[in-house]
């Protein structure tokens, strides 16, 4: 079931797990200090927080462009807007406008 947004979520989460797995790697060697360490962390953190500052739209264009040599059609599904069941005793948004009306007059 391949669609645009599933195409979206696997190339932001591509470049935030690549980060991730490069700091992961550096981590293991053994002849790593702690201030190496931390300034792995550090630069993992800071491309983190790069990404979340850059937005979705990067991603977007890469998604929009796989989606285009896969042939899948590179649009977000519309959503049906979801009804919400009312208690009994519960008005609509309808009822309350007349009845504040009727009480204001």
């Amino acid at each position: 079931m391949l669609n645009f947004d599933f195409v979206l979520y696997l190339t932001l989460w591509e470049s935030i797990l690549n980060h991730i797995h490069l700091c992961d790697k550096s981590l293991q060697k053994v002849e790593l200090s702690q201030d190496e360490a931390l300034l792995l962390t550090n630069a993992l953190q800071n491309s983190i927080t790069s990404i979340r500052d850059k937005g979705i739209d990067p991603f977007e264009e890469d998604a929009k462009k796989i989606c285009i040599r896969c042939g899948i059609t590179a649009e977000f599904k519309e959503v049906r807007s979801r009804k919400k069941k009312k208690l009994s005793g519960e008005a609509s948004s309808d009822e309350v406008r007349k009845l504040l009306i009727i009480k204001l007059c």
